[in-house]
């Protein structure tokens, strides 16, 4: 029998399913399956309810038995991805998975293995009209924009190219969902700024030529219109972002135990079903007001 859910973890935030008294129809379960999902905390906005993408309750074969469970999967926020991905490794706790945006190093792939997710970027948008639509910018530029370095279009637009008469002083916006600043183009504190919320802010740029706005590339796919600004020479799009060429791009990698008892791998492989099929597709289609790339 697994255990039951862990509602306190060192300081850890736990998001779980609440549980429901049983009613007559629900007399029949005789287990909890249930699946632990670790993630960093900069995961908590994308994926936070990743846990509830199953049905309330589902028959499985398990150890050569017919068996009906309720579904108690939930997901548990870290300060870092290594101590996630920590706890993943620990034997003692073997539903445990995690989500993490970086490869498995040779070292940590003896014990776990991976499997793409998803894929997505960080992506600077302005209006159509703002001439670095076309010509680009450098990462350093970005980074220049954002610390507040860097105040006027003018500065960053090829000489003679902004509109005469349109204001050119850069209005930054950063997106602030569910009460936290999100890590964008390897930053979390932004210079002077207008905080908005992320989908607000992508479909209100192409009306605003002086606007910049840091967000996913995932949210420009949910909400079409402003212009992806190209990075280093090359502009973020579905096949480079896919592909990886575009520079900000990142891959976020589902992380599993290579050695699960038997009994927690059905379940596991039972819940993937759900993740990497259309169920999986919807959630992340759809959360968040974003349309993340899938592999």
């Amino acid at each position: 029998m697994m255990r039951n859910v862990r509602t306190a973890v060192l300081g850890v935030t736990v998001a779980a399913l609440a549980l429901t008294m049983p009613s007559p129809a629900a007399a029949k379960v005789t287990e909890t399956w249930q699946v632990a999902i670790n993630m960093p905390e900069s995961f908590s906005i994308d994926a936070g309810g990743i846990f509830s993408i199953t049905p309330d309750r589902q028959k499985l074969k398990v150890n050569g038995r017919k068996r009906t469970g309720r579904w108690q999967n939930f997901t548990i926020s870290y300060p870092t991805l290594s101590q996630a991905l920590k706890q993943t490794r620990e034997k003692d706790q073997p539903q445990d998975v995690a989500l993490s945006d970086r490869a498995l190093t040779r070292k940590q792939s003896k014990k776990l293995s991976q499997r793409l997710l998803w894929i997505d970027a960080d992506v600077l948008l302005v209006s159509a009209d703002n001439p670095v639509c076309q010509t680009g910018v450098t990462s350093a530029q970005i980074q220049q924009m954002l610390s507040g370095g860097t105040r006027d279009w003018q500065q960053i637009a090829a000489p003679g190219t902004w509109p005469a008469g349109a204001p050119s002083d850069i209005r930054v916006y950063v997106p602030w969902r569910d009460g936290g600043s999100q890590l964008l183009f390897g930053m979390r504190a932004y210079g002077p700024a207008t905080v908005a919320r992320e989908a607000d802010a992508v479909s209100a740029v192409p009306r605003l030529i002086s606007a910049a706005v840091v967000a996913k590339y995932s949210a420009l796919r949910a909400n079409p219109g402003a212009c992806a600004v190209p990075v280093d020479g090359i502009s973020p799009n579905d096949a480079t972002v896919a592909s990886g060429a575009y520079p900000h791009t990142q891959r976020v990698y589902w992380v599993t135990k290579k050695k699960q008892p038997k009994y927690e791998r059905t379940v596991r492989r039972a819940y993937e079903k759900y993740l990497f099929g259309t169920v999986g597709d919807q959630f992340l289609g759809t959360v968040g007001q974003r349309d993340r790339l899938r592999p």
